[in-house]
This record gives structure tokens, C-alpha cells and sequence, in this order.
């Protein structure tokens, strides 16, 4: 009798550990399944993909997964056709001068904001990575100014310049915005706003 009952409760611990390996599994599955992102297999909606559902249309093969190509309209996990190779990387410059800079798809452009362009065309596009003229205003001359404190105004010409008005222009020998070039120069006859100009020092004076 002794030896059943020490039989049985052997048995009876040997089950007991086997349940709860077995429960602890089943909880552990359950955990993993959970944590998808991925929507239920009846609940994929048309051209979803990820690491485990491919594309299935062999016109749109490929799956982007973070929704940075053009083609996913910025919509991750979405099948769209192959994109190019990019022409620019982390580690792979870009080859001209003309377009030194990669954007987020590996595609050589001017620009990325205001810092890659200059003051002839200071102002970046965010549509078309190209550097434009700058637009008259304060918006427009905060750019000048941090692209080239010397130029620190934008003229109606969409450049960045020196001056627009005399009162720019704090240097006595150049006290006159010139009002074609946009530079501080010496005064002619009749430009002081003050007093009289010397015309062979190019100062005003009173």
C-alpha cells in the first residue's frame, strides 16, 4: 500500500509540472501572437504586406514596409512596383556638384532645406529638393540672414542682398543702398537723406 501510494504521488507530481509547462507554452504563444502588427489573416486589407505576407501581384512585387518611396504615397506596408537602385546612400556620395545631397529614397538632389542652398537662390523647395529664390518679408530674410549675415535681406529680385534701404548701410564712406545692386556705397549729389554729400569722400555730411 505504501508503495501505491508513493507510486501515485509520483505520478501525480510528474503530471502536475507537465500542465504547467504545457499552460505556460500555450501563454507564451498567445504573448507572441499578440504582439503583431500585422492585421488578423481575414482582416488583410488589399495590397497590405509585411515580413510574413508578401505582394502578390507581380506588378507590384515590392513591399515597403516603412512607406518611404513615392509610390506608397507615405503609407507603410504597402506593395508597389520595384523601385530604382538607389543612387545614394549613407555610405555612397553623391557624384555631382549639381545635386550633392541624398534624400530619405537614396535620390541625389540640390537641396534638403535653406543650409544647401546660397544667396542667388536661397530658398529650398521641400517638393522638388531645388533651391529657389527667397520670398520678400521677414520670413525671407531670417533665411538670408542664416545663409550669409552680410546679405542679410531678400530683394524683390528672390536674391539675398546687402541693403534695401540707406538705413541698412552704417558705414560713413558707404552710406547710400545703391537701388539697383542692393550694395552700400558712397553718396552721389543729392542721395543724403541728410545734409550734403561729399562727392569725393562719398560721405553725407551736415
Amino acid at each position: 500500500m505504501q508503495y501505491e501510494a508513493h507510486t501515485t504521488n509520483i505520478l501525480g507530481g510528474a503530471f502536475m509540472r507537465l500542465a504547467a509547462v504545457v499552460s505556460l507554452a500555450v501563454a507564451l504563444l498567445a504573448c507572441k501572437g499578440g504582439s503583431s502588427n500585422a492585421p488578423a489573416p481575414d482582416a488583410v486589407p488589399e495590397g497590405f504586406c509585411d515580413d510574413t505576407i508578401p505582394c502578390e501581384d507581380p506588378t507590384l512585387p515590392f513591399c515597403d514596409v516603412a512607406g518611404v518611396y513615392p509610390d506608397s504615397n507615405n503609407t507603410p506596408n504597402t506593395c508597389i512596383a520595384q523601385p530604382a537602385i538607389p543612387d545614394c546612400s549613407n555610405t555612397i556620395a553623391c557624384p555631382t556638384a549639381e545635386a550633392p545631397v541624398c534624400n530619405s529614397i537614396g535620390e541625389c538632389v540640390e537641396c534638403l532645406n535653406f543650409s544647401h542652398c546660397n544667396t542667388t537662390n536661397p530658398l529650398c523647395s521641400l517638393s522638388t529638393y531645388t533651391c529657389g529664390p527667397c520670398r520678400t518679408g521677414a520670413k525671407g530674410d531670417a533665411v538670408c540672414e542664416a545663409i550669409d549675415s552680410f546679405q542679410p535681406f531678400c530683394a524683390e529680385t528672390g536674391s539675398c542682398v546687402e541693403c534695401l534701404a540707406n538705413g541698412a548701410c552704417g558705414i560713413i564712406s558707404a552710406p547710400i543702398c545703391d537701388p539697383t545692386e542692393f550694395l552700400c556705397r558712397g553718396c552721389n549729389t543729392g542721395e543724403c537723406d541728410a545734409g550734403t554729400c561729399n562727392t569725393i569722400t562719398g560721405v553725407c555730411e551736415e
